[in-house]
């Protein structure tokens, strides 16, 4: 067991009733680490906003506008 898993297995013996939500980046590695930790995963806000913006300029390719508008 690793440092990081201590500090886990700590925190989990003072606070067994949390809710504990990964947080991260798309690395594979990174998700099958916190599904042994977590009850949640969640892609973190920059990795996140990429995937939107490719998504908009998919949507509106012509328009930076309507790109940036909400």
């Amino acid at each position: 067991m690793g440092k990081l898993d201590e500090e886990i297995a700590k925190l989990k013996r003072l606070y067994p009733q949390a809710t504990y939500v990964g947080v991260a980046d798309g690395a594979k590695e990174n998700w099958r680490y916190l599904m042994k930790h977590t009850s949640a995963q969640i892609l973190d806000f920059y990795h996140a906003s990429e995937y939107l913006a490719g998504a908009a300029e998919a949507l509106f390719p012509d328009s930076k506008a309507r790109r940036r508008s909400g």
